[in-house]
């Protein structure tokens, strides 16, 4: 019972966390490409 918990727990908090990172970087570092 605590085995999907514990995926569905750090599941959506690293999608969240690695969306946020991705758009912090997007927005710090311009489209210098």
């Amino acid at each position: 019972m605590y085995s999907p918990n514990s995926i569905a727990s750090p599941s959506p908090i690293r999608c969240e966390r690695e969306q946020i990172a991705r758009v912090a970087s997007r927005s710090d570092s311009p489209p210098a490409k």
